[in-house]
């Protein structure tokens, strides 16, 4: 009977954006950390989950199914 690695992936993506006024970019961003998440501007969540197989296999079992 083959054997099967199962994987199972769950990527969990946030996204945010607020606008502040600053005189570069480190100070902008040290502004916008300043800032509860609850007001930005956007906020955006997704989710994906997948599940996959992959046959396992070894050098050995591969040559001879060559032939």
């Amino acid at each position: 009977m083959p054997t099967y690695k199962v994987e199972f992936i769950n990527v969990v993506k946030k996204y945010s954006c607020v606008t502040v006024s600053a005189d570069n970019r480190i100070d902008a961003i040290s502004k916008a950390k300043e800032i509860p998440q609850d007001n930005f501007d956007d906020t955006e969540t997704s989710e994906q989950v997948s599940w996959d197989t992959k046959r396992e296999w070894n050098l050995f079992d591969f040559l001879l199914s060559r032939n």
